[in-house]
């Protein structure tokens, strides 16, 4: 399908247009507090983004009908496509006294779809729209993440804890996948900002996220915050104007690397009892022979075992709760996205889902080969990646903020497009 905007006579323009943007724009406010704030239900939690995604669907449907089907292309049919085969998996193959809760999982797979494909289609069909819903998710992501670091710090001081392991503080692994994104943004931003008011603001954003990521003790939120920063790093060198000296972004990177550490081990050495917690997580972040690594990593095996008895069409939503209860391990949640559809609905769902996740971050770095834009797009660029990496070690891609914030990263293809005139400047010789 061509990749080509729509036509931006068919904005909207009118008094009912420009309420269903202010309606998009908060959804862009609420993505950072998504991942905490819920209404519980029995074992559900009820998200706020999850009221906006049928808000703004209805109000879609109604004032602009053919905007979905207009902006619809490859990756969202991937992703649906991978919604289809986990809902027929589902009704299938799942055990009979998982199937409610397979096919509830389902719903909410729909809901975050829904959310994704809603704020594709906005910031696909109007491109001015992208700035601002980056500027009101970046602001707001400042605000929560003071948030959870006051309310983590005010639990240390306290000393009366809320759950074991990475949760102890009050963030745990979700908030930190999400914190640990931010940061990521943040380091890769300042590294290649093209402007000093950018890079004073990353700043600011590499201290609050990245001391909010410290205090949620979450190991593979770490990790993917520093592969996704490195990764962004070698891209943006590699694709670098011929005239910007590489020292340059790499002293920035550097720096950003420095200012990372100090927040958190400064935080470590000013809070005794934050440091008792936070010193065997960091010797500890590579450990898989014990603890929850171990854990997720015996999980893991099994359902990739699991796997090989209906590879193509899965077992089912929620099947997998049957092998986490014979390993007695938690089984409210599979910790690995990918690897929970794969076994939800075999290769015919996980294939689609990899290649949608492989797309938005090719398009991104495409876009990244514009001088001018560079900065932004390597930062969401290591925000996506950081996400996709995180999701594979806890449930954080269950979360609608995560669809969101991959939206708009998948539509940083048509916000910055690379034009002929662009690729001539670039690659001297093609047409």
């Amino acid at each position: 399908m061509a990749l080509t905007a729509p036509d931006p006579s068919r904005r909207p323009t009118t008094g009912r247009g420009a309420a269903t943007r202010l309606v998009f724009l908060a959804g862009a406010a609420l993505v950072p507090f998504n991942y905490f704030i819920g209404i519980a239900v029995g074992d559900i939690t009820i998200h706020l983004l999850e009221f906006w995604v049928v808000v703004l669907l209805a109000m879609t449907v109604l004032l602009q009908p053919r905007l979905l089907l207009e902006t619809t292309d490859t990756p969202t049919l991937l992703l649906w496509t991978t919604f289809a085969f986990v809902l027929m998996s589902t009704v299938l193959a799942t055990p009979a006294e998982f199937r409610i809760r397979g096919l509830l999982d389902n719903a909410l797979l729909a809901i975050n779809l829904l959310g994704f494909t809603l704020t594709y289609a906005y910031l696909r069909n109007d491109p001015p729209l992208w700035l601002r819903f980056a500027r009101v998710t970046f602001g707001s992501s400042l605000i929560a993440s003071v948030y959870l670091a006051a309310r983590a710090l005010s639990v240390a001081q306290s000393g009366v804890f809320l759950l074991p392991d990475s949760f102890v503080l009050g963030i745990g692994t979700v908030g930190g996948t999400y914190t640990a994104a931010f940061a990521a943004l943040s380091m890769v931003g300042f590294t290649f900002g093209t402007t000093r008011l950018m890079r004073w603001i990353m700043v600011l954003g590499i201290i609050v996220h990245g001391m909010a990521a410290s205090f949620a003790l979450a190991r593979g939120p770490w990790l993917a915050l520093g592969i996704a920063f490195v990764a962004c790093v070698i891209l943006g060198l590699w694709v670098r104007p011929r005239l910007e000296r590489p020292i340059v972004a790499l002293a920035r990177a550097g720096f950003a690397t420095l200012l990372l550490l100090t927040v958190a081990f400064s935080t470590a050495l000013e809070n005794q009892v934050f440091a008792r917690y936070f010193a065997p997580r960091v010797a500890e972040i590579g450990n898989l022979g014990s603890g929850s690594g171990h854990t997720r990593l015996t999980l893991f095996l099994a359902l990739l075992d699991d796997v090989r008895n209906s590879p193509l069409f899965g077992h089912g939503a929620a099947a997998y709760r049957s092998i986490a209860t014979l390993l007695g391990t938690e089984a409210s949640i599979s910790e690995n996205f990918l690897l929970e559809i794969l076994h939800a609905g075999g290769a015919a769902a996980a294939v689609p889902l990899g290649f949608a996740w492989l797309i938005v971050l090719l398009r991104a770095v495409r876009s990244t080969r514009l001088p001018g834009q560079r900065g932004i797009t390597l930062a969401c660029l290591a925000c996506a990646l950081a996400l996709m990496l995180a999701s594979l070690s806890n449930p954080a891609a269950w979360n609608a903020s995560f669809w969101l914030l991959v939206a708009a990263t998948a539509a940083l293809r048509f916000t910055f497009p690379v034009t002929t005139a662009h690729r001539v400047a670039l690659e001297p010789g093609v047409p």
